[in-house]
């Protein structure tokens, strides 16, 4: 607990509400001061990058450059009130790290009232790595996301992320949302967090337009030579929205009358992808979203239920290069981000290891008691994708086994299922033996085997129960289901391997 108080609240965030002050008794009162929003402003890395900060006197000031340059400040004097001023960078900063400029003394014009000191510093001119985490949507998911954000701190020290770079972007109100960058600062030798950019303005960040507006800020504040991103909200996979809300049941057999990831007593949350407010975005939109972006992101992270779906997969085959996702429910707390985080962050920030953060997310899943042991999840090489669909046509073009469904492998507690495992079903409908050997090789291409691991069950809020993981291929497919089969029929994958 005192390392979250340290994390929140020691370095206070640009433009945050808290404002650095200094003053001194003087027979017992207090003497008027200067405020300030910030105690450090940290600038872009490119020559002209600005940040804003708040002056509110009492009374006219005046800000002194007491240490360094580099910066310009406009304006530099001010009167009473709240006054907007500028940091402005006089060139890129071509170190790899972030580097301080200089410290500004805020004072009032008139006495010798010691003044409120801020420190000016500037982020790398290009990262080795940035890694954007995306939060969309409020409701019983903030107190989730600040807690991820918590343990994403904990992930942090001098050697992490290195010459890489975190930005998080979040909803803080209904009408408010906010860039912020995680980093360790190495004056303190403590991690922090500082605001980079605010949004005044109802944001609806399932909208496939304003996704890709919010990416590109993320990245023209912290450009890089390579970049990743970690997708976090409620959603349903390739399925409608409505989907997992219709036909979900409780443990009496009887349909939950509200969305999954609303309360349910006695039943612990999950989350998925993609709901904002009850709006979704649908999966093909994602990857519009994701290829409008300024730059092409090497790995996606779900932080999210279901997203281990092949439907789900294929469509997003051309937006990104790796994507790691569960092919269940996730449980509300998320991905272990403390144990997490530095498997993104390698050799100094340059380099990324998937597979090692399937291990801690598994791993944790597997002993923790702060949640259901419930940690099911694969990595996907989209490359290999193509390739898989087209043995997977070629199967369904020979004569194939009558199958039960209720005999497959199932991923959650629908009535009826929804989410089979793909290797699952291939393997019982399959009757050529060639194929099916083309198959598993191919099949282990594409979803590597050290990153698909699982824990022995797995849990769903479809019914509050655990279910076993008898056959693990850490993918699904819904083909079997006799849900939504028309909506599932017109799927990119669906069509891709079916003549």
């Amino acid at each position: 607990m005192m390392k979250r108080i340290l994390h929140c609240f020691l370095l206070a965030a640009l433009l945050a509400t808290g404002a650095c002050t200094e003053s001194k008794d003087i027979g017992g009162g207090s003497e008027l001061t200067v405020e300030v929003s910030s105690e450090r402003v940290v600038l872009p890395g490119q020559e002209l990058g600005s940040a804003v900060l708040t002056v509110d006197a009492p009374a006219p000031w005046i800000a002194e450059v007491t240490e360094g340059s580099g910066f310009t400040l406009t304006p530099s004097e001010g009167g009473t009130g709240e006054t907007k001023v500028t940091v402005t960078a006089a060139a890129n900063n071509a170190h790899r790290d972030r580097i301080t400029l200089g410290k500004v003394n805020f004072r009032l014009t008139a006495g010798n009232a010691r003044g409120t000191e801020v420190r000016i510093l500037q982020s790398s001119g290009t990262a080795a790595q940035t890694l954007l985490v995306y939060l969309a949507g409020r409701g019983n998911l903030v107190s989730a996301f600040e807690r991820n954000i918590v343990n994403m701190l904990r992930g942090i020290d001098e050697d992490t992320p290195g010459e890489g770079r975190i930005l998080v972007f979040r909803q803080t109100g209904t009408a408010s949302a906010e860039i912020i960058e995680l980093f360790y600062d190495r004056l303190t030798a403590m991690t922090a967090r500082i605001g980079l950019k605010e949004y005044d303005e109802t944001l609806k960040t399932t909208d496939r337009a304003t996704m890709t507006r919010i990416l590109n800020d993320m990245l023209a504040l912290a450009p890089a030579e390579s970049y990743g991103l970690i997708l976090g909200s409620h959603g349903t996979a390739w399925a409608p929205y409505s989907t997992l809300t219709s036909f979900a049941c409780g443990a009496d057999g009887e349909p939950i009358p509200h969305p999954y990831w609303q309360k349910t007593e006695g039943v612990p949350q999950t989350r998925g992808f993609g709901a904002d407010n009850g709006a979704t975005m649908a999966i093909p939109e994602l990857a519009e979203a994701l290829d409008a972006a300024d730059a092409r992101f090497d790995y996606l992270v779900f932080d999210a239920c279901f997203m281990s779906s092949i439907e789900t997969l294929y469509d997003l085959r051309n937006s990104t290069d790796y994507i790691v996702g569960s092919p269940c429910e996730v449980m509300i707390y998320g991905y272990p981000y403390d144990l997490s985080i530095p498997t993104l962050f390698r050799n100094n920030g340059r380099e990324h290891d998937l597979e090692a953060l399937c291990r801690s997310f598994c791993d944790f899943y597997s002993t923790t008691h702060l949640t259901e042991q419930s940690g099911c999840i694969a990595m996907a090489d989209c490359a290999q994708l193509e390739a898989l669909a087209e043995v997977v046509r070629r199967i369904n073009g020979t004569a194939l086994r009558d199958y039960d469904s209720e005999a497959l492998q199932v991923y959650e507690g629908l009535r009826p299922h929804l989410f089979y495992d793909l290797g699952d079903f291939i393997r019982t409908v399959c009757a050529d033996e060639a194929l099916l050997a083309e198959f598993e090789k191919q099949f282990d291409l594409t979803f590597p085997p050290a990153a698909r691991l699982h824990t022995p069950s797995f849990y769903t809020g479809y019914g509050g129960v655990h279910m076993p993981v008898e056959r693990y291929s850490g993918v699904s497919v819904s083909e079997p289901s006799t849900q939504y089969t028309e909506e599932n029929r017109r799927t990119a994958w669906y069509r891709a391997v079916h003549e």
